[in-house]
Order: structure tokens, then C-alpha cells, then sequence
């Protein structure tokens, strides 16, 4: 029977993945991961189940070679690169494999997303809703899919004209009147007049507690 980490090597073939990428999937230190892969160290279980699903396996599997009757379903994880606030009002441009390097951030997902996604990390506290649930604090990286004409009500990533850096607002559509709403009571509305380029919406909010 295959060890642990001939299993674990076995998946990262197959799914096209890197010490990296269990790194950033499973918050585990490199040394974790690294002893994860050298020394068929198995991981303990808060780690195993993130590790199983971001490689579309089993803990039963992963863990003791295993197979279970009832198969996890899992969705496809998509790697999304997080790039900065000024890269995004030139995203369409800029878009291609060329521009990713061993630098680049990357976040990982299971919802469903265009190749063409990207993350942003929010600065600034004009997202963080005093009073509940959506809020997205500063720090927070949020998973946008881009789109022109996103529905009202949706969290969205904007250019306003005269900033060359996106920002992160609520749309609020009333009629031909439009406004980039910030979640915090203590920022004011920002009227959309033809002075705003809107690049997509947010799909997935991703916060470290």
C-alpha cells in the first residue's frame, strides 16, 4: 500500500498543484506541508479536510488509502490571482498567462467562475458594516467576476474618473439615477453621472478571523 505522502504526491500530479498551493489552501506553515510531502507526516484532521477537498479526495482516502462508498463531491477549486486596485481598471488588457509569475497572489474557490476572475484585497473601513452581515473589513479579498452592467444590489468594483485605483462599493440603481453605496454609514453615497466605470461584481468575500 502507497504511504501518505506517495498519495498526497499522487493528487498534486493530478490536480497540477504545488507545496504553494496546499500552503495557501490550507493556512499549514511550508515546514507542515513540506513534512506533509517528504516525511509522510499525516496532517492532524483540521488540516486533512481542506487538504482532501482542495484535492478532490477523500480524508478516508488521503489519510489510509481508504475508499469510501460514499464519495465526496466536490467542485473544481479555481485558482484566482489577487491583484492590486490599479491593475484592476485595466484587467480586460492585461488578462493573460503572460502577466503571472512566481510573485503573483493567488486565492483559491470552489464557487463556479470565469477564467477571467479576479481578487482584490479592500483597504479601508467604508466597506465594514457596523451593523451586521455584509460586511467586508479592510484586509478582506474579495472574488470578483467581471461584468459591465451588474445587477442593482450588488457589491461591486469600480474606476471613478480622476482615481486610478478601483474601489469597492454597493450599487444602488433608482431609475436612470444611479450610486456606489458604501456599507458604512459614517462614508456618503457616490453618484454615478457618467464619471465611473464599473468593472464586475463581487462574488465571494474571503476574511482571516
Amino acid at each position: 500500500m502507497k504511504s501518505f505522502s506517495e498519495r498526497l504526491v499522487e493528487k498534486m500530479k493530478e490536480q497540477g498543484v504545488r507545496q504553494v498551493d496546499l500552503v495557501a489552501a490550507t493556512k499549514a506553515s511550508k515546514g507542515t506541508v513540506s513534512k506533509w510531502i517528504n516525511q509522510n507526516a499525516v496532517p492532524d484532521a483540521k488540516f486533512l479536510f481542506p487538504l482532501a477537498k482542495f484535492l478532490r479526495t477523500t480524508p478516508e482516502w488521503l489519510s489510509e488509502g481508504r475508499v469510501v462508498r460514499a464519495v465526496l463531491q466536490t467542485a473544481p477549486i479555481k485558482k484566482i490571482p489577487v491583484i492590486s486596485r490599479v491593475q484592476a481598471g485595466q484587467w480586460r488588457e492585461i488578462y493573460s498567462e503572460q502577466f503571472f509569475d512566481e510573485h503573483t497572489e493567488w486565492v483559491y474557490s470552489s464557487f463556479s467562475l470565469p477564467d477571467d476572475s479576479f481578487a482584490l484585497r479592500v483597504e479601508g473601513d467604508s466597506m465594514n458594516n457596523p451593523y451586521g452581515s455584509p460586511s467586508i473589513p479592510e484586509g478582506s479579498v474579495v472574488v470578483v467576476v467581471p461584468c459591465p452592467d451588474p445587477d442593482n444590489g450588488k457589491i461591486v468594483v469600480a474606476m471613478l474618473d480622476g482615481s486610478n485605483e478601483a474601489t469597492v462599493k454597493k450599487l444602488q440603481k433608482d431609475g436612470p439615477i444611479k450610486h456606489l453605496v458604501p456599507l458604512n454609514p459614517n462614508f456618503s453615497p457616490i453618484e454615478i453621472n457618467g464619471n465611473c466605470q464599473v468593472i464586475g461584481y463581487v462574488k465571494q468575500i474571503i476574511q482571516n478571523i
